[in-house]
C-alpha cells in the first residue's frame, strides 16, 4: 500500500511541475490536458478513499469512463 500511495505522491508533484512549467511558456493546449489530468488525480484519489471504506461502491468505474473519454 505504501508503494502505491508513494506512486500518487510522485504523479502528483510531476502533474503540478508540468502545470506550472506549461502556464509559464504560455502552452494552453498543454495546460489543458494537465490541468485535466490533475483533476482526475484529486478525483480518482478522493473515491479510491471512498472505494476502500466501501468495497462494493460503483463509484470508481463510473470516474474511470469519465477521466478516459476526455479526449
Amino acid at each position: 500500500m505504501r508503494t502505491r500511495q508513494n506512486s500518487w505522491e510522485r504523479l502528483r508533484e510531476q502533474t503540478v511541475t508540468q502545470l506550472v512549467a506549461a502556464a509559464l511558456a504560455e502552452d494552453r493546449e498543454a495546460f489543458r490536458q494537465l490541468w485535466w489530468n490533475w483533476c482526475c488525480i484529486q478525483e480518482t484519489e478522493a473515491l479510491m478513499a471512498r472505494w476502500l471504506r466501501s468495497p462494493d461502491s460503483a463509484a470508481a468505474p463510473h470516474h474511470v469512463r469519465r477521466c478516459n473519454d476526455s479526449s
